[in-house]
């Protein structure tokens, strides 16, 4: 399978480092998270493409292990150190419902593994982010995960750990799972405890509800911007790809952080990036 039979090559020509296309791509996920954290390249994957990664994820849906922990708004995402008063976002507990078709799952001929595995991918993602070096995730379970929400399970609010998650929708419920956050809410240098009580609350004007549809790439920085995802209606189902880079060859999850994501582990050393 060909990139160009995945990727809208002649919108999005990541193979063409030295193309004006190339550079007006990078230019544009740049000025999104520039502006508010979040990027979204519309139509990124073909339709057709987009497609076969929904078909996979339904084949596969039966075989994931489904997760329920309760969860806290700030990394490690578990009640945090020190003497919080009652009603302080930090003490703010919710449950995380979701489960994950592992990388180790996907099949030889998986458009969503060959995308990922793509060299020009990783190339692309790497000038978006403005790093000197990156790599695929080596994680057999994390590389390139399929998020999967079925009806009823959500994603509270949070922050991410990393700043720059590469997201890929792949099924969109026909109602819900809705992908909201608000942008820039703290900064390394203020919490910004009051406003983050206000998301919580349900009270806050920052929230943004982004409208995607299948085949449509997001850039977005979590670290700094709160978010979420809604569970879907009942009868419906979410999908996403989770596309995961390091600034280091060789990076694999801890075992602990295997078994709370994806109700199993696997230890096994990743060899299918090519290049």
């Amino acid at each position: 399978m060909a990139l160009d039979s995945i990727v809208d090559v002649a919108r999005y020509p990541i193979q063409d480092v030295d193309s004006p296309g190339f550079e007006s791509a990078v230019a544009e996920a740049r000025a999104g998270l520039a502006e508010d954290g979040c990027a979204v390249l519309k139509g990124f994957v073909l339709a057709e493409a987009a497609a076969a990664m929904a078909a996979e994820g339904e084949r596969l849906r039966d075989a994931t292990i489904p997760v329920e922990r309760a969860f806290w708004p700030y990394p490690p995402y578990q009640r945090a150190d020190g003497d919080w008063p009652d009603g302080h976002p930090r003490t703010r507990r919710a449950l995380r419902r979701n489960r994950f078709v592992g990388y180790d799952m996907l099949g030889d001929r998986s458009p969503t593994r060959l995308l990922y595995e793509t060299p020009a991918m990783t190339e692309f993602v790497r000038e978006v982010a403005g790093v000197d070096v990156l790599y695929p995730y080596a994680d057999p379970l994390g590389a390139c995960a399929l998020s999967i929400q079925e009806a009823g399970e959500a994603l509270p609010w949070h922050f991410d750990v990393t700043h720059f998650v590469v997201s890929l929708l792949v099924h969109e419920p026909e109602e819900g799972g809705r992908f909201q956050y608000a942008p820039y809410l703290r900064s390394d240098d203020d919490e910004n405890y009051d406003d983050v009580t206000r998301v919580l609350d349900g009270t806050s004007d920052r929230v943004v509800d982004l409208d995607m549809r299948p085949g449509d790439l997001q850039f977005f920085e979590g670290r700094h911007s709160m978010h979420r995802v809604t569970a879907p209606a009942p009868g419906t189902w979410r999908c996403i790809a989770l596309l995961s880079y390091c600034e280091k060859p060789g990076v694999i999850g801890s075992e602990e952080t295997q078994r709370h994501l994806y109700g199993r582990v696997n230890r096994e050393p990743l060899l299918r990036i090519a290049g």
